[in-house]
């Protein structure tokens, strides 16, 4: 029986010594980091403020029209909403067929391509691609010229005089032994 209680005195000291290392885990973020989380969340909280603006002064406007303004207003509204879901439309069908070009020609299709290529219709986008293409090949095709320009190699001559040439190595070696 003493035994069961000095066990329980155990795990009670051990998940106090676990509560306290997670506690001072918690504790060790530096006064930079906290700066930066504060940051952030106050440039998140500035933006739905600005949001919150935009939107009061919209409603206060509304409440000054009349009812054909108002229909009007919102008329223009809805159309701006399809045009910008329209524009979002075509960035993602262009964005797939760029991928696929891309992919077609051997590119590796990343976001920093596809925002250089992707223009604001398929046609341009595709010369874009092509344009991209040409000068990736360009500059591929002039490192391999670089690369593929190398000295001959040696037919394993070596020459010792300027006038006096020696055809192989046991020559030479011959030539220049000192005990014969």
């Amino acid at each position: 029986m003493a035994e069961e209680i000095k066990n329980v005195e155990v795990e009670e000291q051990d998940i106090d010594v676990e509560s306290n290392e997670d506690s001072k885990k918690e504790e060790t973020i530096s006064v930079k980091e906290m700066k930066r989380r504060i940051a952030s969340e106050q440039k998140k909280f500035n933006k739905q403020i600005e949001e919150m603006k935009a939107e009061f002064e919209l409603e206060k406007e509304k409440a000054k029209m009349s009812k054909e303004e108002k229909k009007s207003f919102e008329l223009k509204q809805k159309e701006k909403e399809l045009a910008d879901y329209k524009a979002k439309i075509l960035k993602l069908e262009l964005t797939s067929k760029a991928t696929k070009v891309l992919s077609e020609k051997g590119l590796k299709a990343d976001d920093k391509i596809l925002s250089y290529v992707i223009r604001e219709d398929e046609d341009s986008t595709l010369e874009a691609i092509e344009g991209l293409s040409e000068l990736i090949d360009g500059i591929v095709n002039e490192r391999v010229k670089e690369n593929a320009r190398q000295t001959a190699p040696t037919d394993g001559r070596t020459t010792i005089d300027k006038d006096e040439s020696i055809g192989s190595k046991s020559e030479l070696a011959n030539k220049h032994r000192i005990i014969k």
